[in-house]
């Protein structure tokens, strides 16, 4: 059996090339980048190394630049399978080539896999597809959830990958016979798309914008930051309560431990990951249909604080610089409105764009103030209650720092996660035009001995 792969950077190096090898296809190649072209001809092969130290050799059957168009087209002919890893707008690029090569293909059965990160995935590669030739029998384009964090020196073909993976395809899309192993077919396949979307993809853009707006240039420094990953974990949450009500069928905890799974993956400082890739593109990142605001419409419909994605959104604004791929884009939508007009013209609630719009702007008073909590229930329960419905009342935000931890005050599983107790000594930090009085009510609430309040 034969593969073509578009795109040998590390994913399709990484994760799609070595576990179509393992499946028994024979795997070629697709670029644009003649350095790297060139440099997997003459190495005929590449390394997969795990962090464990275990290594598998993935022999390249040839390498073509995606410029010889004769023989991208022939290799697609001569696939039973056809592979994408080169990101969601290049896709009607390809799909000329890819057309043309089944057109030619004497294949009973060919599977197009578009491993992209975008909703739909297949169908929009078919789409293209189409629209330059009919699609014959025996075609398949079926929608694919890849997950792997895969990470490489500049320049190296090597790739260190996590040790698991997921490589799911939709069974009833799927044409001949079942895939070896590494391949899983699953039917249906929209919940695990919006899964893998949200609680992988859109923590990870989530940890990279809050890390662009702090100044890290990895992820796994900006998620140890506690003030970044109190926000990637409150939306984690908010996540998991919106797949759990529109998903029921998913076995209880599912997802809870795939959001803190994730969380995990991103602090491993053996796959180094720089913000300025996870950021790319993002103006496509925050579509309705996409990994951050999708989330937060299903958060609005159950009535949720939105902070935590307004936390997001205005460290975008903020954050992206010229190094982002993408960001001249993002700027040019920004200049219309800035983060507040984009947002509205996305069609996002109006409950996130009226946080961002009363953010505190430069002028506002900033003041701290440390306290020792002498309220019986510390900041859980009611307490937490009382707080978070307070803040609504205020010009101003109110961060509650307890050691390495950071909680928003308007956010209820902010306050909660604080772990706050009697007896403890926190730092309170509000911004805004009634930044006194906001902190004047959190101290009262803190040295309140009354039981209940």
């Amino acid at each position: 059996m034969r593969a073509t792969i578009f795109g040998a950077g590390n994913i399709g190096r990484g994760l799609i090339g070595v576990v179509l090898h393992e499946a028994g296809y024979d795997v070629a190649y697709v670029d644009a980048a003649e350095d790297l072209v060139t440099s997997l001809s003459e190495s005929g092969s590449f390394n997969v190394v795990s962090p464990g130290g275990d290594s598998v050799s993935v022999p390249v059957a040839s390498v073509i630049s995606a410029f010889d168009t004769d023989r991208v087209v022939a290799s697609v002919a001569d696939s039973d399978l056809v592979a994408t890893a080169v990101g969601a707008a290049i896709l009607k690029v390809v799909a000329g080539p890819i057309s043309a090569g089944l057109a030619q293909s004497d294949r009973e059965f060919v599977n197009v896999l578009a491993c992209e990160n975008a909703h739909p995935n297949g169908p929009l590669l078919r789409s293209h597809v189409s629209e330059i030739a009919d699609i014959r029998e025996g075609c398949g384009f079926p929608e694919v959830v890849v997950d792997r964090i895969v990470s490489s020196e500049a320049g190296a073909l090597d790739v260190l990958v996590e040790e698991s993976f997921e490589f799911l395809v939709d069974a009833s899309v799927w044409q001949g016979p079942a895939p070896r192993s590494g391949i899983e077919l699953v039917d249906p396949i929209d919940a695990f798309i919006v899964r893998k979307l949200w609680l992988v993809n859109g923590l990870h853009a989530a940890c990279a914008y809050l890390g662009l707006e702090a100044g890290f240039n990895y992820i796994h420094e900006a998620i140890a930051d506690p003030r970044i990953s109190n926000v990637v974990s409150d939306i984690a949450n908010l996540m998991v309560q919106a797949l759990e009500a529109e998903y029921p069928t998913f076995a209880a905890g599912e997802f809870a431990r795939m959001a803190v799974a994730s969380q995990a993956r991103f602090a491993d400082a053996q796959m180094i990951d720089p913000v300025h890739r996870v950021g790319r593109n993002p103006l496509a990142k925050m579509q309705a249909n996409e990994r951050l605001l999708a989330p937060a419409m299903a958060a609005h419909r159950m009535g949720a604080d939105l902070s935590p994605f307004a936390a997001v959104f205005s460290a975008a604004a903020s954050g992206v610089d010229d190094d982002v791929p993408g960001a001249d884009e993002f700027k040019a939508e920004l200049s219309d409105g800035g983060i507040v007009g984009l947002l509205g013209r996305l069609g996002a609630p109006r409950s996130l764009i009226q946080i961002i719009d009363t953010h505190p702007t430069e002028g506002d008073t900033t003041m701290t103030r440390e306290v020792t909590i002498q309220n019986p229930s510390g900041l859980h329960a009611r307490p937490a209650a009382m707080l978070v419905e307070a803040m609504k009342g205020f010009e101003a935000t109110v961060q509650i720092h307890k050691g390495e931890k950071s909680a928003n005050a308007a956010s209820i599983m902010s306050v909660l996660a604080l772990g706050a107790v009697t007896g403890d000594v926190v730092t309170i930090a509000a911004d805004g035009t009634d930044a006194q009085a906001a902190a004047d009510y959190v101290e009262g609430l803190m040295l309140s001995t009354e039981e209940g309040h």
